[in-house]
Parts: C-alpha cells; sequence; structure tokens
C-alpha cells in the first residue's frame, strides 16, 4: 500500500477516480481506530492533502502525483509497491534489426 512520509510520521494515500481519465490523490493520516467518527458518519474523514491529475492509469496517476508533492514540498518521501508502479512503456519502432543471410550466401 503507497504511503506517503510528512514530518516524519506516516500518512496513508488514496487514489480516487473522479471522471475517464481524472483522477483525485488524497494524502491523510490514518484516522484513530478507537475513535468514532459521529458526524457524517458515510463520508470518508477529511483530508488535509489533495491533488487533482489527469492520467491514462491509476498507476500512472499514484506515482505522478506523489512525486509532484515531493516537488512541491508538501510531503517529504512516497512509498510505492511494486504493483502501485507504473508499467514500463512499450518501445516504439526502434532500429530495425539486421536481416540474417541466407544459407547460399546471397544478400
Amino acid at each position: 500500500m503507497a504511503y506517503a512520509t510528512i514530518a516524519g510520521n506516516r500518512y496513508n494515500v488514496r487514489v480516487i477516480q473522479d471522471l475517464a481519465d481524472n483522477w483525485s490523490l488524497e494524502v491523510y493520516p490514518a484516522p484513530d481506530e478507537r475513535r468514532v467518527k459521529t458526524f457524517e458518519p458515510f463520508k470518508n474523514w477529511p483530508v488535509p492533502l489533495c491533488i487533482k491529475v489527469r492520467a491514462d492509469s491509476r498507476e500512472d496517476a499514484l506515482s505522478f502525483a506523489l512525486d509532484h508533492m515531493k516537488k512541491l514540498g508538501k510531503i517529504d518521501d512516497f512509498h510505492l509497491d511494486p504493483d502501485e508502479r507504473p508499467k514500463p512503456a512499450a518501445a516504439k519502432g526502434g532500429p530495425a534489426a539486421p536481416k540474417a543471410a541466407d544459407a547460399s550466401g546471397e544478400p
């Protein structure tokens, strides 16, 4: 599970898809398990940090948004599990492989 570090404290990270390609990344402290939320129990806890991004996938949104928040100085560091990282892009028409010579010796 992805998490962010702010001032030495570990914060949870949540990614929510808004529309087709729009994502919302929320960084929030883990709520106290013993504390009961008495107001608006159907809603999530308030979120101190939120960023909206447009990305092709959840993994791309998560990686980019956390990296951008770190560059802005909003978070100190972050951690992504291997399955949460974006998949490498496929190579686009790289250099053609040389043709193998025939057994007859003709090019």
